[in-house]
């Protein structure tokens, strides 16, 4: 088993992976892996897994020319899957109406003009250097929400294509026009290629942007022998990872547990009343589901990177040799964590209260998984806001408001912690710290949802009868 976890260590392998039969093998095997699981994903309206195995393996063969490849993959792959950025809230708006058929032309003309627009911001701020295209391409994107909303149409329907194709591409553009800003900034075109690239399956940016990917890339065969080693060592841990969720799946259902989500939902709507056990049960499986799932989608895309000879980090990394409730955040999803404190915590933690050490950490964490985080999730509502108006879909968020608080104040106290007390190294301590990360994100959980018709009154009363008030 040691000898397997350390397969890009060795001498032997890394050598036979600079063959050509080699090569061969390594990719067979990994593509074998890769599609024993992907196919059994949620993947409406995205690439297929032959079409990500061909890009990542043009990535690999393309040596110094691995950044046009991935230009020229990131262009291929958005021909064939344009709708990867969910648009039936779309479908369902013009059903029915003349304007159906517009969406046939209406999306590929939104993501023309968005990519358009894009390149020509960055253009302007390598031009003047200065922060105003960012400041215009949010304050734009809050512009077309007014409209959709006030208008009717087509007019109506332009505004809310605009407000899909900018919302699906609205992080990656973030981090290309903070390269802009850069010594050396990429060239625009390879700014365009990180734009959801063949490894990156959601709109979170796995690989951080242009910058990133730019130093990421393996410079040699060598380089890339152990590169795709580790690539196919992550996706067999990856495929261990969904085989373990299907055993918790089916333990769930030989013992007559219910899913946590429906049974909340039906213990919060009075329709069904269960035991505090099964409640528990059912409470604690779903976190390590949730972990189990997110070590595998999460790693697959970053192996598949791996492959085509990017050596970007992990997405999910060891959740549970996580030391506190800020530890576990960092590692349970590293590029979301990653865009929130990019985007969101250096900005203020930079710019607000120096002189206040703590209150200056407190207010940045607050901003990133406390407004980031709403700010991030708010694209998941376009089609509530379409069907309930402004006013009841925020009412509706106000459960999540209340996550996000939590969070933030877990985040902040975790980080205190652990800036007064010395790492406890003893397997008790250890125990101790994980049962209280567990516990703290079983209870976070029950108000993790972005809307909903149930108030946090309600997730409170839920709670006091889990501990039997």
């Amino acid at each position: 088993m040691t000898g397997w976890l350390a397969i890009d260590k060795s001498p032997r392998l890394q050598r036979l992976a600079t063959t050509p039969a080699g090569r061969a093998l390594l990719f067979l095997l990994f593509s074998w892996v890769f599609l024993a699981i992907y196919p059994a994903t949620d993947l409406s309206g995205r690439n297929t897994g032959p079409q990500i195995l061909a890009s990542a393996l043009l990535c690999s063969l393309a040596g110094p020319y691995r950044a046009h490849m991935l230009a020229a993959t990131t262009l291929l792959n958005l021909l064939l899957a344009p709708n990867w950025f969910p648009s039936f809230w779309l479908e369902k708006m013009v059903s029915g109406t003349e304007l159906q058929a517009s969406l046939s032309w209406g999306r590929p003309l939104a993501l023309l003009v968005t990519l358009l627009m894009s390149a020509a911001a960055m253009l302007v701020l390598r031009r003047w250097r200065n922060r105003w295209p960012l400041l215009l391409f949010f304050s734009s994107y809050a512009l077309l929400w007014g409209v959709g909303f006030y208008s009717q149409g087509l007019l109506r329907l332009a505004a809310f294509l605009l407000v899909w194709s900018f919302g699906a591409y609205l992080i990656y553009l973030a981090y290309a026009l903070r390269d802009q800003l850069s010594p050396r900034p990429s060239p625009i075109w390879f700014q365009l290629a990180s734009f959801h690239p063949y490894f990156s399956g959601t709109w979170i940016p796995i690989g951080l942007g242009a910058a990133n990917l730019r130093n990421s890339q393996s410079k040699n065969a060598e380089e890339l022998a152990v590169c795709q080693l580790k690539g196919l060592k992550l996706v067999c841990y990856s495929w261990l990872m969904f085989k373990l969720g299907d055993l918790f799946l089916a333990a769930r259902a030989h013992l007559g547990i219910p899913e946590f989500g429906a049974l909340l939902h039906a213990q919060l709507a009075g329709t069904a009343l269960y035991s505090r056990g099964l409640c528990w049960s059912s409470l604690v499986i779903s976190f390590f589901e949730g972990m189990v799932m997110a070590i595998c989608w999460g790693n697959l895309l970053v192996a598949c990177a791996r492959l085509g000879g990017f050596r970007i980090l992990q997405q999910v990394y060891k959740p549970l040799a996580a030391t506190s409730i800020a530890d576990y955040w960092n590692r349970i999803s590293f590029y979301y964590k990653q865009v929130v404190v990019d985007l969101f915590f250096f900005p203020a933690y930079v710019g607000y209260f120096k002189n206040y050490p703590r209150v200056r950490q407190g207010f940045a964490i607050l901003m990133a998984a406390g407004v980031g985080n709403l700010v991030y999730h708010w694209r998941n509502l376009v089609s509530v806001l379409a069907r309930e108006g402004l006013a009841r879909t925020l009412w509706g968020m106000q459960t999540y408001c209340v996550y996000c608080f939590f969070l933030v104040l877990g985040l902040w106290i975790s980080q205190l912690q652990v800036q007064q007390r010395s790492r406890q190294e003893n397997l008790t301590g250890r125990l101790l710290a994980l049962f209280r990360i567990v516990l703290f994100y079983c209870l976070l959980s029950i108000f993790d949802e972005i809307h909903t018709p149930f108030t946090p009154i309600d997730r409170f009363g839920f709670i006091g009868y889990l501990v039997g008030l």
